[in-house]
């Protein structure tokens, strides 16, 4: 059965955290829902930059689900990068967290939005490890 967590206004803040609908009946774990969920409002915009996440304890309490529940998709999320936390001071989204701000087409589209180089010239020092050229810098890998 699909529980919904309609968007809450969080308390000393004006930020209104998104729905969280979870399906105790699938096969996804709550975790898995949950940072599924709070990624997608992160690369939709609903969630700003820097925006600050309710605790732990408050989400749980929320959701109706183990803190544990919680710490492990707050974790998830940090794996890939898309939220920070420090001890005491909660988890906020990644202020250097880039979205795709429309649909990429073409390889060297999405390559250059990846940062990846154009034109790398590949290489092997006398060791036989690999060195990657590009025009910009040399770097060793």
């Amino acid at each position: 059965m699909e529980e919904p967590l309609t968007g809450a206004t969080l308390s000393r803040r004006t930020t209104t955290f998104p729905a969280i609908h979870l399906d105790r009946t699938s096969a996804v774990s709550l975790s898995a829902q949950i940072a599924d969920q709070i990624a997608r409002s992160i690369e939709h915009g609903t969630l700003g930059r820097a925006a600050r996440l309710p605790s732990s304890r408050r989400l749980a309490q929320m959701l109706a689900v183990s803190r544990n529940t919680v710490l492990a998709a707050y974790d998830e999320l940090n794996s890939r990068a898309l939220v920070e936390g420090e001890h005491g001071s909660g988890t906020r989204i990644s202020a250097g967290s880039v979205f795709p701000t429309g649909p990429l087409t073409g390889l060297r589209q999405i390559m250059s939005s990846a940062h990846f180089p154009e034109c790398a010239v590949h290489f092997a020092d006398a060791d036989g490890n690999p060195l990657y050229i590009n025009g910009r810098a040399t770097s060793t890998r």
